[in-house]
């Protein structure tokens, strides 16, 4: 999937592609945002959200919610699962999530200065940022893989990126997967809704992930809580 990503300072728009993480289920971007839509309801509108034009709105919760909170919010999540004293805790803020990722993708022996710029929307500060088309979806995607836990960037970028699909489980059962996806997901969002949409078809890989992780989340997690428990048995 690539989306479109727009910097708040200068509103440089570029292309974000997404594809599933090797590391861990904790850093998937389809897992996590599957939680999100299943436990936390992130498709969900109330007539008071739909109203203000919410509806379309990725987290209505901090909708028109100045940049500064939202960042004092992410520095006090991040702290809060740091142990150790507090000089510790305090060197650590929501900037620390693009230094810790920029920082990745510069000791990456596979990228180059550009793949990794590609990725953060910084500059090379050459000219030749004026003639790169950063909307191709194959611009930043290296990079994107490397944070992902791919290796043999090269070979990997020329191959076909495989993301967990519903139809993996036959076609046998195909109408009971459209059940438990209409029971997992209330969707209020146009763009997610089946036979709507175009992001449905990320509804479904993000359902696929759900179930590819739920025997790791089951182990990590414990019986006594966990998302996988909104799944119907």
């Amino acid at each position: 999937m690539d989306i479109k990503w727009k910097e708040m300072k200068n509103i440089h728009v570029y292309s974000m592609g997404i594809v599933p993480d090797l590391v861990h289920w904790l850093f998937d971007f389809y897992h996590c945002f599957g939680c999100y839509f299943m436990v936390e309801n992130g498709l969900m509108r109330t007539d008071e959200e739909i109203k203000p034009g919410k509806v379309n709105v990725v987290f209505p919760s901090i909708f028109n919610t100045v940049e500064s909170s939202t960042s004092r919010k992410l520095t006090a999540a991040i702290r809060s699962t740091i142990s150790g004293p507090p000089d510790v805790k305090n060197r650590y803020s929501a900037r620390s999530l693009r230094y810790g990722a920029i920082t990745e993708l510069a000791l990456h022996r596979e990228l180059s200065v550009f793949a990794g710029c590609a990725r953060s929307g910084h500059s090379t500060g050459t000219t030749v940022d004026d003639y790169i088309d950063d909307n191709n979806p194959a611009y930043g995607l290296q990079a994107g893989m490397a944070r992902c836990g791919y290796q043999d960037l090269a070979s990997n970028l020329k191959a076909k990126i495989e993301v967990p699909r519903l139809e993996a489980l036959g076609v046998e059962v195909a109408a009971s997967v459209d059940e438990l996806l209409s029971k997992v997901f209330i969707v209020h969002v146009p763009h997610f809704k089946k036979g709507q949409g175009k992001l449905h078809g990320v509804l479904r890989i993000c359902l696929a992930t759900l179930i590819l992780y739920y025997p790791d989340v089951a182990k990590e997690c414990g019986g006594g809580g966990g998302y996988y428990l909104h799944l119907p048995q």
